[in-house]
């Protein structure tokens, strides 16, 4: 099979905290919510993933760009061939020599959504000025442990490569017809970034309120596949009956059968968590029976779906 994405959706049981700050008042660092149930931001879980990035790079140089200033150089620039960017104060579009203005990111990234409706509390804390004159302040922060899912697609096609796309400037309406891609990279590399991509979603930790504290945000259930075409149907594989709390079997089987259609390859593992979901052993019976490979645990799952993308 010719691997053109690779997808990854999860859940998992996030100590107290608070993981992505709101907008608050001075005093206050309240909750993100939607509704009543907290979320961090797709925003602040693509930076996290940025930074875990960072550290498995043997060499800094190449993953030390920030969105505000890209260099567009997606050969030797981890940052900006897989996350993208948009620059126009740094980039001449009529210019051969340089890069493009702007890139869309091989690596779509989701929000974490938390499951259940859990109480939170307040924790003081102790702001501090280490100004020559110091004014030391209460602080209150919103709190609250919950099950979050989220989930990354990568479109493993264009890793290291420029999209070039053809119009049809003859029609009434312009219409993309042609999609095309120059490699930047050779395919070793290519399958080492995706390798190096797929280790930092697995240990992604360096969300907002990380500074002070720490919490396993490694995912307890996770669902991996490679596809031969991109969509993004496995986001909707782990649904959870908030009321039950036990994972709707059901639509993880829907979902399963839909990847095998289009002949992709899936695998799930976690780690046993009672919190998380109340019938784990249903879960990876029937995935199992719906052509999953099950794996003794998460690191593994997400070592055999790596290992797959960039099978040649």
């Amino acid at each position: 099979m010719s691997v053109k994405a690779l997808g990854i959706t999860f859940l998992t049981d996030v100590d107290l905290g608070n993981h992505n700050a709101g907008e608050g008042g001075s005093q206050l660092a309240d909750l993100k919510k939607y509704g009543n149930r907290p979320y961090i931001s797709g925003q602040a879980y693509r930076r996290a993933i940025k930074e875990a990035l960072r550290d498995q790079v043997d060499d800094p140089d190449t993953a030390d760009c920030s969105s505000r200033y890209a260099c567009g150089e997606i050969a030797d620039c981890l940052i900006c061939d897989l996350f993208g960017y948009m620059n126009t104060d740094e980039f001449d579009a009529g210019d051969d020599d340089t890069p493009p203005v702007k890139r869309t990111a091989p690596l779509r990234v989701s929000k974490l959504l938390g499951q259940y409706d859990r109480p939170k509390t307040t924790d003081m804390i102790l702001q501090q000025d280490e100004s020559e004159e110091a004014d030391n302040r209460i602080g209150y922060r919103e709190i609250t442990q919950n099950v979050y899912h989220g989930g990354v697609m990568l479109d493993v096609e264009a890793v290291g490569r420029r999209e070039q796309t053809d119009v049809d400037s003859d029609r009434a309406h312009d219409e993309i017809f042609q999609r095309e891609f120059e490699s930047e990279i050779t395919s070793a590399e290519r399958d080492a970034r995706v390798e190096t991509l797929v280790a930092s979603v697995r240990s992604a930790t360096n969300l907002a309120g990380q500074a002070r504290h720490m919490a396993d945000f490694m995912p307890d259930l996770v669902v991996g596949a490679v596809l031969p075409e991109y969509n993004q149907r496995l986001q909707n594989a782990l649904n959870l009956d908030t009321e039950s709390e036990e994972l709707v079997v059901a639509q993880l089987e829907s979902v399963l059968a839909d990847i095998d259609a289009v002949d992709g390859e899936v695998w799930i593992g976690g780690t046993h968590n009672p919190d998380v979901i109340g019938n784990w052993e249903a879960v990876f019976e029937r995935a199992a029976d719906a052509g999953a490979t099950v794996c003794d645990g998460v690191a593994e799952c997400f070592d055999s779906v790596a290992e797959a993308a960039t099978e040649t």
